[in-house]
């Protein structure tokens, strides 16, 4: 008896994985194919910014200035609205205390190592995918959004110029 409900246990667990449809691409797979995406894309941001930075720094102090504008202008308490004079004087004080002590996050961009851990995750079970995945991301995190929004301020200021020239 025992034995005909284990078969009868197998079978059915047989049935029940046999019944699952399988995801058209592995999930470690997906996950370091977006990252990949991800990382190009900041690429592209990177070259769209030295191609078109009107100081023309190259891409060291173009990382250095990214990283200074976002320390700087990142992090600025919810009460204190954009253009009041408790905004102008909380950027001034954060501004004299960077000048001593700033240090950036980053010397070099760091694609390639970022670039090697999103290919790693493909090899990796499900679960190890998932928690390097999640680790990858909140080391880009901050460069990601410094770089993001430096693109995107450069490309409204170009939009402006083009704007104001077109008499609009």
């Amino acid at each position: 008896m025992r034995i005909l409900l284990e078969l009868n246990q197998a079978s059915l667990a047989k049935a029940i994985s046999d019944s699952k449809k399988s995801l058209p691409t592995p999930l470690s797979e997906t996950l370091s194919e977006e990252r990949l995406r991800r990382i190009t894309s900041l690429e592209d941001d990177l070259k769209f910014l030295l191609e078109n930075n009107p100081r023309e720094f190259d891409s060291d102090q173009t990382l250095k200035d990214i990283q200074w504008s976002a320390d700087l202008f990142g992090n600025i308490p919810i009460n204190i609205e954009e253009h009041s004079k408790e905004y102008t004087k909380h950027i001034k004080n954060k501004l004299s205390e960077m000048k001593q002590t700033w240090i950036p996050k980053f010397k070099r961009f760091p694609f390639s190592s970022w670039r090697k851990r999103a290919v790693a995750i493909k090899n990796k079970n499900v679960f190890t995918a998932l928690q390097t995945y999640e680790n990858l991301k909140l080391d880009m995190d901050y460069l990601d959004k410094a770089l993001t929004e430096c693109a995107a301020m450069l490309d409204e200021h170009i939009q402006n110029q083009i704007d104001e020239a077109m008499g609009k």
